[in-house]
């Protein structure tokens, strides 16, 4: 009985161990990583700021600064990013377990670092749309011009240019800037005759400005902002 029970025991297969399944680069984490890096960048905000600019109607005023408010939050959320993917890269390289997710913040701070060096080629997204204000404003720049060779001095608000001199106010041709602002010469003004202004906030905190001066005298600065020509008019961008 012995021997049979041996032979027996011979008979069955030996089962080998299998050696733990090595896991590999979390491709889907990857994917998911760099989309919302991409998202989540300096070009998306820039983009939401030349919606501002798009041709479209007076009327897509509210649309436009909703945009522009998305964007703004990506802005702050690439930021978090920026700062918050080394900080999970050490992480995961100081715990073993974590080893296989590096590749994720590395990711992550690759794509948010190489967005913002490309940032300088979506700067001038914008100019066209510029173009197009400083193109809708002539009509009301020629009524104020006419305003004071009839009258002798310039007039005290663009509404005293309706109905004699324009129509209506033009609209400006960008539904997020779509309001032309006017003010005259006083003490203290930078100008000497008058200010024809568009106001193109890039986000809650900046105050931008196109501006208009008949006599196109200027400045690189003014208290606080830098001033860019941009042919007969100049780009006002505060720090």
């Amino acid at each position: 009985m012995t021997d049979e029970a041996s032979v027996a025991s011979n008979d069955v297969p030996l089962v080998p161990e299998t050696a733990p399944r090595k896991k590999g680069i979390p491709v889907v984490g990857l994917l998911i990583a760099i989309v919302v890096s991409l998202i989540l960048s300096p070009i998306t905000y820039q983009f939401a700021v030349w919606f501002q600019v798009f041709d479209l109607p007076e009327d897509r005023h509210k649309l436009a600064m909703d945009v522009l408010d998305i964007g703004f939050r990506c802005g702050q959320g690439w930021l978090l990013l920026l700062l918050g993917s080394p900080i999970a890269l050490i992480v995961c390289l100081i715990f073993r377990r974590l080893r296989r997710f590096a590749v994720i913040p590395l990711a992550i701070f690759v794509v948010a670092a190489g967005s913002y060096i490309a940032l300088p080629k979506f700067l001038h997204l914008r100019d066209e749309g510029f173009s197009r204000i400083t193109f809708n404003a002539q009509p009301l720049l020629a009524a104020i011009e006419q305003y004071k060779a009839d009258q002798g001095v310039w007039p005290p608000s663009l509404d005293a240019l309706v109905p004699a001199y324009i129509d209506k106010i033009p609209y400006t041709g960008a539904p997020g800037y779509p309001k032309f602002n006017y003010e005259v010469a006083s003490e203290g003004t930078p100008f000497r005759e008058y200010q024809l202004s568009v106001k193109t906030p890039r986000g809650s905190t900046y105050h931008d400005q196109l501006i208009y001066w008949p006599e196109m005298n200027y400045p690189l600065w003014i208290k606080g902002a830098t001033v860019e020509p941009l042919n007969d008019w100049a780009y006002m961008e505060r720090h």
